[in-house]
């Protein structure tokens, strides 16, 4: 298929207006006056705001290397960059990143209110379809099919797959979160889970959802750890388990 075909279908994204570059091996941001206000610092780790195309990109870096394998990072550095940008974008979502002593980025968390999922997969749309397109054989992953029967099993069941306890609005859904391989267990995860339900909490929300592939064991733990709880028959119905938190009264 023509590669126009491609560039055009690329030039009609909601989100991925730039070029598109290789992902490099470096996963560094230069902190400059113009930089995002720390909003949390515990040791050598400090917790800022995603801005800006490059620092985007190279957070999407940290979420291939969280999510190696899985469908969302199968689809390419492309889709992931804009999947990043999408969340630093939005008025109403949260898109963080921890950095250490050298200014290096070695983890993130971005999340979105919930009731705008469908807002999430219409701007993605293209770069989706584009990245497919260009890696047919993700049409025979699972995931992808899991993940469209997901979508059908909640738009039957009024969107409470799980039958798991109601919310309280609004709730913010925490989207993804990853730490850099080299940084793991040393808390990184904890300080970045806590400043998103800050925010969350800052942004008028009421609770929180996630949801955990079922073998990521390490992952489910630590947002146990943190007070999330699993909602029983999630598994069952998805090949997820979905978590849940209450928050507390909104931050001043």
């Amino acid at each position: 298929m023509p590669l126009d075909f491609f560039n055009t279908l690329l030039e009609q994204s909601h989100v991925q207006r730039e070029p598109v570059r290789e992902v490099g091996t470096v996963v560094s941001f230069s902190i400059s006056s113009e930089s995002p206000v720390p909003l949390d610092a515990k040791g050598d780790i400090t917790i800022i705001d995603i801005v800006g195309y490059d620092m985007a990109a190279a957070v999407s870096e940290i979420h291939l290397q969280a999510f190696s394998g899985y469908l969302n990072a199968r689809l390419g550095a492309g889709y992931a960059r804009a999947l990043i940008r999408w969340f630093a974008q939005q008025e109403q979502a949260v898109a963080l990143a921890a950095i250490d002593h050298d200014h290096r980025i070695i983890g993130y968390a971005i999340g979105a209110p919930a009731s705008i999922t469908q807002k999430l997969r219409h701007d993605l749309f293209w770069i989706t379809a584009c990245s497919i397109m260009l890696r047919p054989w993700l049409i025979l992953d699972k995931r992808l099919w899991k993940g469209g029967y997901a979508l059908l099993v909640k738009k039957i069941d009024g969107d409470d797959i799980s039958h798991g306890p109601d919310l309280p609005e609004p709730t913010m859904s925490l989207f993804g979160l990853g730490v850099k391989p080299s940084h793991r267990r040393q808390g990184v995860g904890q300080q970045l889970l806590r400043v998103f339900e800050e925010r969350a909490k800052t942004l008028r929300n009421r609770s929180l959802l996630l949801w955990v592939y079922a073998e990521k064991v390490t992952t489910r733990h630590l947002y146990e750890k943190c007070g999330w709880r699993p909602c029983p028959g999630s598994l069952e119905n998805t090949g997820v388990t979905k978590y849940v938190r209450l928050l507390d009264g909104p931050s001043s």
